[in-house]
């Protein structure tokens, strides 16, 4: 928050009309052609280099904006000047926001993939030794309820991997340990379910949202207002 305000008082929006989101959902932002002069009335890289330190430590949902901003550091229009502003409008908006830090590791995946569905399978296991372990301390403290952890996972062929047991030429690579989500699976321990794109909160990084779904996003990435 302290952060926040000292960037907006920095570039004299403190008191600037607010904006539900950081970029427009429609937004075409292109290099700026030969014709084109550069917008020297606005620090854009100083202005740009501030919210990429606030997008990397507290404010994740800036990223995509920031992301896209920052190709143009070494010619910045006056189109692309207004987009960066926009984004300070945001925060004037979003102030009082910051992380909500849930219990759970955060670190990369433990070994090399070789595949975008290993790596999410390898992922989903580590998930479900987390969520096993859960879910024994659950069914010694809630001993008549049935405790069923239900994983989501976003890649339909980690998905396959982990609910039926197929083998083929890619499948072959994986350290047989990192099919105890499989086991989990088919013994009913844990629930794998796909998760569709409209509740995929990393939506939130690589694509232009609406306030109302950058918002729901974000609370489940546990990005809220503090209290």
């Amino acid at each position: 928050m302290k952060v926040c305000e000292e960037i907006l008082t920095k570039y004299g929006y403190d008191a600037a009309n607010k904006c539900g989101n950081p970029i427009e959902t429609k937004a075409r932002l292109v290099p700026a052609g030969d014709d084109e002069s550069v917008d020297s009335s606005f620090d854009y890289r100083g202005a740009l280099g501030m919210l990429m330190i606030l997008a990397t430590c507290t404010r994740p949902g800036l990223a995509y904006a920031l992301g896209q901003l920052s190709r143009f550091v070494s010619k910045p229009t006056t189109k692309h000047v207004e987009a960066l502003k926009r984004v300070l409008r945001y925060l004037v908006e979003t102030t009082e926001y910051g992380i909500r830090y849930l219990r759970g590791p955060a670190d990369g995946n433990p070994i090399i993939t070789l595949y975008a569905a290993e790596a999410e399978y390898v992922a989903a296991c580590e998930a479900s030794m987390e969520a096993t372990a859960e879910g024994n301390i659950l069914t010694e403290v809630l001993a008549h309820h049935t405790i069923k952890p239900v994983i989501g996972i976003d890649s339909s062929a980690a998905h396959v991997m982990a609910t039926s047991p197929t083998y083929s030429r890619r499948t072959r690579l994986i350290e047989l340990r990192w099919h105890y989500v499989r086991e989990q699976v088919q013994r009913g321990s844990i629930e794998m379910v796909t998760i569709q794109g409209e509740e995929n909160p990393v939506d939130a990084f690589s694509k232009p949202l609406d306030k109302a779904r950058l918002n729901k996003l974000c609370e489940m990435m546990g990005i809220m207002a503090a209290t």
